[in-house]
């Protein structure tokens, strides 16, 4: 059966204001023209069908009609994207398709964990479905307007409101408290449990001023590659994230590059130059992404070609304003029994964010951290009808909800990892997000937890 052919025409750069992205799904996949993957924008609104999905079940509702299915989340996915199959268009990244995010704690329905408190209260993932949807490169003079010819015309779904909830801000985790579940993950791996574990947490602030403008002062200090901005009827998602979870071409060509190592910029290029060399040369960062590179190459081999997996970049040092990283590039040929949404289930949740082995890391991390990670640590992209599919970790990311931020941070423990060093570079991750919310209103973040020590 021939596939329909998406229509793209030339339009001006659109207008982004702050009226205009507030409104309920609208959602801009953004990238910085600095960065090597800094291609494409994507802006898309008003989409005809939204899915909000808790565990395994996934409301579907359009301006007609709410429909409620029960299973496998990433199947329901994939069925409900089939019926706007098109061909891939050869300028536009994606001419109509599904714009979203998924939670971390979607992994709950692959390893039982013990029930956590959710700071938050989003769904599990939301998605909208877009018959349009707006391309421009980072130093274009105009867009491009891509349109799914065969996708609904005169709906649009209305706003379901997700209400969070409002946690009290009492709960804190301490510096020491932090160092105490490094020194238990490093145990944890000197008993043999697991290689490497990331151990995260939670902070908070409130801030008066509009997300929009707390999202462009993001941007412009980070200069991230996959930025997101995501409205939600209750909430907004910033996001300025540097990694790349996994990238999958119509014809099933994959890509995943995890970052695991992170240094400070120098205040002179020689002090630059000295971090990024540390960095490159450090065993310890070596050894760190190494591990989540096997295991990355492991879970995408499940949907690939036999013998199509390859690492054709180890040990990548990429700077971006803030930080130096440490990346690796896995590539491979999906099977062609496979479509993307098999490939992000194989994969669930990212190596970089859990640990090796992933299964004992997670039971290790929610034994831990005394709350759920929620939208932090999970995935931000699109979801092409000619079947690509395109997305973030989401780490360097805001949540507002009623003008309170929260936001994770963390990083990879092993067995030489200092407690202190782990934290300070915790921190260091999180400066430019609380850089951003710097305002005179704006309050002291507070690292976000429970008091009881659960070691």
């Amino acid at each position: 059966m021939q596939l329909p052919r998406p229509s793209v025409v030339a339009c001006a750069l659109p207008e982004l204001h702050a009226a205009r992205m507030q409104q309920p799904y609208t959602m801009l996949l953004h990238s910085a023209p600095t960065h090597p993957l800094g291609r494409w924008t994507l802006l898309a609104e008003q989409p005809w069908q939204v899915a909000v999905i808790y565990g395994s079940t996934v409301h579907v509702h359009t301006a007609t009609s709410n429909t409620t299915l029960s299973g496998d989340p990433w199947a329901i996915m994939a069925q409900l994207c089939a019926p706007y199959r098109q061909q891939t268009h050869p300028e536009h990244p994606c001419p109509g398709g599904v714009l979203g995010y998924l939670g971390y704690d979607l992994g709950r329905l692959k390893v039982r964990l013990p029930a956590q408190p959710d700071l938050v209260g989003l769904p599990d993932a939301v998605f909208g479905w877009y018959r349009q949807v707006i391309a421009w490169r980072s130093d274009a003079t105009s867009a491009l307007l891509g349109c799914a010819e065969h996708a609904p015309t005169s709906t649009v779904a209305p706003a379901l409101p997700l209400a969070p909830s409002a946690p009290a801000l009492s709960a804190t985790l301490e510096r020491s408290a932090y160092l105490a579940c490094v020194r238990q993950i490093k145990a944890y791996i000197e008993a043999g449990d697991i290689y490497q574990a990331n151990m995260t947490m939670q902070m908070q602030a409130c801030a008066s001023d509009v997300p929009w403008s707390v999202y462009q002062r993001l941007q412009a200090r980070t200069a991230a590659p996959f930025g997101a901005w995501i409205a939600l009827p209750e909430a907004t998602v910033l996001s300025a994230s540097p990694e790349r979870f996994l990238w999958c071409s119509a014809s099933g060509y994959v890509e995943t590059r995890p970052i695991k190592g992170t240094r400070p910029r120098g205040q002179t290029p020689a002090a630059d130059a000295a971090q990024a060399n540390d960095l490159y040369t450090s065993p310890k960062e070596r050894a760190e992404n190494l591990m989540i590179t096997d295991l990355l190459r492991n879970d995408i081999g499940q949907v690939c070609q036999i013998g199509s997996v390859h690492v054709p970049a180890l040990w990548q040092v990429e700077t971006l304003p803030t930080v130096h990283h440490l990346v690796s590039t896995i590539s491979g040929q999906l099977d062609p029994r496979y479509s993307a949404w098999d490939l992000l289930r194989a994969c669930w949740p990212g190596g970089s964010i859990t640990g090796a082995p992933k299964r004992r890391a997670m039971e290790i991390i929610a034994a831990l951290e005394p709350v759920r990670r929620g939208i932090y640590c999970g995935s931000i992209g699109y979801w092409g009808f000619d079947g690509s599919m395109d997305t973030s970790i989401v780490i360097r990311t805001l949540v507002e909800h009623a003008g309170r931020y929260t936001w994770g941070i963390g990083g990879g423990i092993v067995a030489d990892s200092d407690p202190e060093a782990e934290y300070a570079e915790a921190l260091l991750k999180g400066a430019a997000l609380e850089a951003a919310l710097h305002t005179e209103s704006a309050q002291p973040a507070l690292r976000l937890s429970s008091t009881e020590n659960r070691l």
